[in-house]
Formats: structure tokens, sequence, C-alpha cells
């Protein structure tokens, strides 16, 4: 489907969910910063660092 000119959109990203396997602070965004490790939706193993208002903690 075309998208009309002038119509508001979303950004469509898949939400990855994985595990924090290291930390460190991050110094010029004055936050931290997590590597998680995550498997994506057709089974690719996949891994990438997250500051800390990028994330949030689930319940395991």
């Amino acid at each position: 489907m075309v998208i009309k000119t002038g119509a508001r959109v979303r950004q469509v990203v898949p939400q990855l969910e994985g595990e924090v396997v290291e930390r460190r602070f991050n110094e010029g965004s004055e936050q931290m910063e997590y590597l998680v490790v995550f498997v994506t939706s057709d089974g690719t193993p996949g891994e990438r660092w997250f500051l800390q208002s990028e994330v949030e903690e689930v319940a395991a």
C-alpha cells in the first residue's frame, strides 16, 4: 500500500529482547551502556550495545 503525501507515519522497528552480558559507563552520554545478546525473528543470533535510555528491564 502506498502512503499518501501528508499522512502521519510511525517507524516499524522489531522489538528485541535478550540478556545483558556486559555493561559499561558511556562518558559521552553520561549513561550506562549494556551489551545485549538476542535472537532475531528469523533465528539469527545478534548482539548490540544499548544506552540506558533505550532499554528497560523485563520480568524473567
